[in-house]
């Protein structure tokens, strides 16, 4: 759901730790989101609703295993995050306002194109391929992505080369991708990950994610779903302190 409307914002934090946050250490994130999903179903309770986890982190961090992440269940004591609800990652350099100052308008535009084909299965010209990296060029990727909505990596891009993959991604402003954070033996992440895109339609893509995830979470052998990764980003649905930053300028 799309909110413009601050005012219709409900903030999880107390209300003497809305001007700076909570500060945790990274291994107590868990933790403080389990606190915060607490509260948002009690203002949820009675109805009925669809909990979609959006994560906020930088490109270095964008590989930690958030869907892995531990939250409390009321029959089985802890379940996996993401089995759960659906998870979309965000990058925390969309936020910065140089950065929506140079590109918000592209996004903006690379965005529309996205809601043309919400409801369509997803076509696969539609987004760019990446299968390796060892002669990975984020200006190449970049340019191949100008035409596109999403990006689909087959390979598990290197801690090292993470940064640059991002570059291109942020800088050609595409808003989806879906990767592996690790390479399989003996498995088919072009053919996996192409079922994944087309299994429903792309309004549907992250619970195909998720259900993906909860196929690997029934079994003991290695599966996709423990490794998988989506990017969602939509400009409209950005941090209230950087909507307001937005909205203030155009009065």
């Amino acid at each position: 759901m799309q909110v413009n409307d601050l005012s219709k914002f409900t903030s999880l934090l107390d209300k003497d730790e809305q001007q700076q946050g909570t500060l945790c250490k990274f291994n107590d994130i868990p933790k403080q989101l389990n606190k915060f999903l607490k509260t948002s179903l009690r203002h949820l309770r009675g109805k009925q609703y669809q909990l979609i986890i959006e994560v906020f982190l930088p490109s270095d961090l964008i590989g930690t295993e958030v869907d892995r992440w531990k939250i409390s269940d009321p029959i089985v004591e802890e379940i996996t995050l993401g089995i759960k609800y659906p998870i979309r990652l965000r990058s925390l350099e969309r936020l910065d306002l140089e950065y929506l100052d140079s590109y918000l308008s592209d996004w903006y535009k690379y965005w529309n194109k996205v809601k043309t084909v919400l409801h369509n299965e997803p076509i696969q010209e539609l987004f760019a391929h990446l299968e390796e990296m060892e002669t990975f060029n984020w200006k190449l990727l970049r340019s191949s992505l100008k035409e596109k909505i999403g990006l689909k990596v087959t390979c598990a891009p290197p801690k090292a080369k993470t940064k640059e993959l991002f570059k291109a991604i942020l800088t050609a402003t595409t808003p989806i991708a879906i990767w592996t954070r690790c390479d399989i033996p003996n498995f088919d992440h072009v053919a996996a990950i192409d079922e994944i895109l087309t299994f429903k339609p792309l309004c549907h893509l992250c619970e195909s994610v998720r259900l993906t995830r909860e196929k690997a979470d029934a079994q003991t052998e290695e599966h996709l779903g423990f490794h998988l990764a989506l990017l969602w980003e939509d400009p409209h649905r950005l941090t209230p302190n950087v909507m307001l930053e937005l909205k203030t300028p155009g009065q």
